[in-house]
């Protein structure tokens, strides 16, 4: 009967959470009103215009912008035509602007400048670029919300990613794929700073020298390098509302053999969350209303530090060494309410529960490269060598009180526990890859690869004994999971 009580109540609770809405509509050419592929489409607060979402409209000029609700201003930009604005409200449904006309921005100008541009994407036979270096919505934002305005993919509120509707989602960066859990991609990314990104590749189709597992595709981050001769370098900062900071800088220095690359980006975000619910049941020595609400702060921060070096041997040979040290954490507190209530709506019990989390995650990786061209027709070989090392620190505290209908305290129900989740991984990954031109649009590829992974992930969960006053260990839920992994292909 307990397991059918709590089924209700998270299914009467799921339908009860505040409701957030969804905006979406098709972009037009107003003289042709053909559709308009790859404008964005961006959602300004009301009050101070800051950017709350973003999107891309795709090949039919249609965007969605998802869990959004309140007062807002739509702003579309795109090449060639006159920015557009609108203002919204949105409030207890879904909003469908249908089809919205912008105009053609034309002006006679006394001397034109034509400034080569790179496009906004490229299709290959096996994947997409999108280039994001120069969009508006990378700025200030992280990986993860860059990632949710691109085509294709999609990133619910958990910030579990997802490529046309498949979770099996690979995560590379530079090429190389990452070692670390989908739990702590997650978090990686939506700390990682947007504006150290170049492009982003959407493989579709991965040849063989990839892995196996991404079936459902690769989501490859491109990070920016200079490659320019001299020293050069680039200072970037931005504050946002509600305690939101990110700054950092670009450092190359090149000569006709050797480039030097570095780079750093702090940021740090604090984020806020409310939520109230009323859960109802009709099973019988049991409340028959649950009035829920918490409401959770959490600061984020993060450091990202890169370097690198290229040598160019000769016209034909290059190598190249590398090295990155991400540090990442979260200091999150949420405080829930939860009362349970007669049929009157009069108060039952209480119980008041609060959640206090510390997270930290170190990821180190060092890497060798050579590239080498065998004839001037394309033929080449790569090889590439890595070792990444995850470390994740997270330790959750509960403490739970106990008051009667009275509001008076019962320190018999009080519950103080400790929930730990430390993670270890190494990746080792040795790759050899050939090419071979065939034609104008055959190539042959291949290659040998061994993928050495070890991972160490664990949970332990104590709960103070109110007699001893010492934290007793629970075995059922606590457990170690050595797993070990090593692909030669």
């Amino acid at each position: 009967m307990y397991r059918y009580w709590v089924i209700l109540f998270f299914v009467i609770g799921f339908y009860s959470q505040a409701q957030d809405y969804t905006i979406s509509g098709q972009l037009l050419d107003k003289d042709e009103e053909k559709a308009l592929e790859f404008a964005s489409v961006s959602l300004l607060k009301a009050s101070d215009s800051t950017v709350v979402k973003g999107a891309i409209t795709d090949f039919d000029g249609n965007f969605e912008l998802k869990s959004v609700s309140g007062a807002f201003i739509l702003r579309v930009d795109y090449l060639g035509y006159e920015l557009f604005f609108k203002s919204i409200n949105i409030e207890n449904s879904n909003l469908n602007l249908e089809k919205l006309y912008l105009s053609q921005d034309g002006q006679t100008l006394d001397e034109v400048s034509i400034v080569a541009a790179k496009e906004l994407f490229k299709t290959e036979i096996d994947k997409r670029t999108y280039d994001v270096e120069n969009n508006i919505l990378s700025q200030g934002a992280t990986a993860t919300e860059l990632l949710s305005t691109l085509p294709s993919i999609q990133v619910d509120e958990e910030g579990n990613i997802s490529m046309r509707g498949s979770g099996n989602v690979l995560i590379y960066i530079n090429g190389r794929p990452t070692n670390m859990s989908s739990e702590e991609m997650e978090s990686v990314l939506s700390q990682f700073p947007s504006n150290s990104i170049k492009s982003v590749e959407l493989i579709t189709n991965p040849s063989s020298k990839y892995d196996s597992q991404g079936v459902g595709g690769i989501i490859n981050l491109v990070l920016k390098k200079d490659e320019r001769l001299g020293v050069n370098g680039q200072l970037n900062t931005s504050i946002g509302t509600r305690d939101k900071y990110q700054g950092g800088f670009n450092l190359n220095y090149g000569t006709e053999k050797i480039n030097f690359y570095t780079s750093y980006n702090y940021q740090f975000r604090s984020l806020f969350q409310k939520s109230e619910s009323l859960r109802q049941t009709s099973l019988p020595g049991f409340s028959p209303n649950l009035d829920q609400d918490f409401d959770t702060q959490a600061d984020n921060q993060s450091h990202l530090f890169r370097a690198g070096l290229d040598y160019d041997v000769n016209d034909k040979v290059v190598l190249g060494v590398y090295g990155q040290y991400n540090r990442s954490s979260r200091d999150r507190i949420r405080v829930y309410n939860q009362r349970n209530l007669n049929q009157d709506f009069l108060l039952d019990s209480l119980f008041q529960r609060t959640l206090d989390e510390n997270q930290v995650s170190e990821n180190i990786e060092v890497g060798t490269t050579a590239t080498i061209e065998l004839d001037t027709m394309g033929q080449n070989l790569y090889a590439s060598f890595s070792y990444a090392n995850n470390v994740q620190r997270r330790i959750e505290s509960f403490e739970q009180f106990f008051f009667d209908e009275n509001l008076i305290e019962d320190p018999t129900r009080f519950q103080d526990q400790i929930y730990g989740r430390p993670q270890k991984n190494d990746l080792i990954v040795a790759q050899l890859d050939y090419t071979l031109p065939l034609g104008e649009n055959t190539t042959l590829e291949t290659g040998v690869k061994s993928t050495l992974a070890y991972n160490r992930p664990e949970q332990f969960f104590d709960q103070l004994d109110l007699e001893t006053q010492n934290y007793v260990r629970n075995d059922t839920i606590t457990n170690e999971y050595p797993f070990d992994e090593e692909i030669h292909a």
